[in-house]
C-alpha cells in the first residue's frame, strides 16, 4: 500500500517523511481515514482495516530513509 499509495507523495518530498518516524497507530489511522492540512482523507472503500493495520505495522517499524528523495518538479 505505501508503495502504491503513500509513496507517491511522501517519497517525493510533496508531503512529510512518513518513514522511521516512530508515529502511533491511532495517528497513523486518524491521518489517513480522516486527512490532515493538505493530505485528504481516504474513502473506507479505498483499502481494507488489514491493509491499513499492515501499514500501520511496516510505518513503525520502517527505519528513516537513507537520504531524503529528489523532488520532482
Amino acid at each position: 500500500m505505501y508503495g502504491s499509495v503513500c509513496g507517491y507523495c511522501h517519497d517525493t518530498r510533496v508531503g512529510p517523511v512518513i518513514q522511521g518516524r516512530q508515529l502511533s497507530e491511532d495517528i497513523i489511522v486518524s491521518v489517513v481515514t480522516k486527512g490532515l492540512r493538505q493530505m485528504p482523507a481516504f474513502r473506507p472503500t479505498d483499502f481494507s482495516n488489514q491493509e491499513l493495520m499492515a501499514l500501520t505495522k511496516w510505518l513503525k517499524d520502517s527505519p528513516p530513509p537513507a537520504q531524503p528523495a529528489e523532488v520532482k518538479r
